[in-house]
């Protein structure tokens, strides 16, 4: 556009419904319309988990007030016993043809028949149930996988169980935004597994064996004479899984040395003794 002082952007125009548009303008006649595929409403939801859930995987069932496809008439919208018959506002086309006379001529124009909602036919009779919907609201129960070793923040799309469509059109869809929630005793970063262990200044100078936790419970960790403060070991295998693998990362076990804040006499003559000796 030239002339308005404003620039549009071709790559933001959705052009896709033009087809639709003059299809509805110009298409006129006997002919049943096509429709196009339809579906119910999308949900998004969070769904909060625990460090180990997310770690080793969980079934969860979750529940939703949604539509869901009426069960008395199976989303059709006729009373069980009775049949579908064709609609007599569009008879059967799914469409109601206008004519308009204007200033250029006579034009027919096609729209969506509001009575059959396209669909050419209409129960004979309306399910009590549904009042005609296919679908009704409900609190409803849904269960989600979540695998071992996802990731917060990902999502989960669960196929089938948004929003039911009217009239028998399938279900959108729900996603699953999953919120894992922080450990007291373990971070994790990607697949891996961070740890602190705290251990004796006799420990670390001499060195030891000690207890660590892990995921999968306690293990047995060397710690080598003259080990630092800080000075990180690696227990392989010991961390998450990775998606749709066997794959595990690894756990990162940070050595942090205890400084004892209080000392009785003796302790002190000791530490005196040893720093007359330069240690």
């Amino acid at each position: 556009m030239r002339g308005s002082g404003q620039r549009v952007d071709s790559e933001n125009i959705n052009f896709g419904n033009l087809g639709d548009l003059f299809g509805d303008l110009f298409s006129f006649g006997g002919g049943a319309r096509t429709s196009r595929t339809h579906q119910g409403q999308s949900i998004k939801i969070e769904l909060v988990v625990d460090f180990r859930e997310a770690v080793f995987g969980v079934v969860k069932e979750i529940f939703l007030e949604r539509y869901i496809k009426c069960d008395q008439c199976q989303g059709q919208g006729n009373e069980p016993g009775s049949k579908l018959i064709t609609c007599n506002r569009c008879r059967g086309s799914g469409q109601v043809v206008q004519t308009q006379s204007t200033f250029f001529g006579t034009f027919k124009t096609a729209g969506v028949c509001s009575e059959c909602h396209g669909q050419g036919q209409i129960p004979e009779k309306k399910c009590r149930q549904c009042q005609s919907h296919g679908r009704i609201r409900k609190r409803a129960g849904v269960k989600i996988n979540i695998p071992a070793g996802i990731n917060h923040g990902q999502t989960i799309n669960v196929a089938g169980q948004g929003q039911a469509g009217e009239k028998g059109i399938p279900s959108g869809d729900l996603y699953v935004t999953i919120s894992i929630r922080p450990d007291s005793e373990f971070n994790r970063q990607g697949n891996d597994i961070f740890y602190e262990q705290e251990i004796s200044i006799s420990q670390a100078v001499l060195g030891d064996k000690v207890d660590i936790k892990t995921i999968d419970g306690e293990v047995k960790l060397k710690i080598p004479d003259g080990t630092l403060s800080g000075q990180e070991f690696i227990l392989r295998g010991k961390g998450v899984p990775y998606l749709s693998s066997s794959r595990r990362g690894d756990q990162i076990v940070k050595i942090k040395i205890k400084i004892p804040k209080k000392l009785t006499r003796s302790q002190k003559d000791l530490f005196k003794k040893l720093a007359e000796n330069d240690l």
